[in-house]
């Protein structure tokens, strides 16, 4: 009794049918383009730009003690 009601619920998950949908996520993907050069160099710039500053820093703590040290001599 009990068998056949396991046989009857696992009958419906066992189902042999063929599917023929495909399916493709090409809507999903992002289509690239070309970047304009002008966007290239303000990056390339401003990566320059905080180089420049990264290195200046440690010259203008230099010279904030010297100026520090000239206005308020010991």
């Amino acid at each position: 009794m009990i068998a056949t009601l396991v046989r009857s619920v696992l009958k419906g998950f066992n189902v042999k049918r063929r599917i023929k949908t495909a399916t493709s996520n090409e809507a999903c993907l992002p289509h690239p383009e070309l970047l304009d050069s002008s966007y290239i160099y303000k990056i390339y710039g401003i990566y320059l730009f905080i180089w420049l500053l990264m290195f200046s820093e440690a010259y203008s703590q230099r010279l904030r003690r010297a100026i520090c040290a000239y206005f308020y001599p010991e």
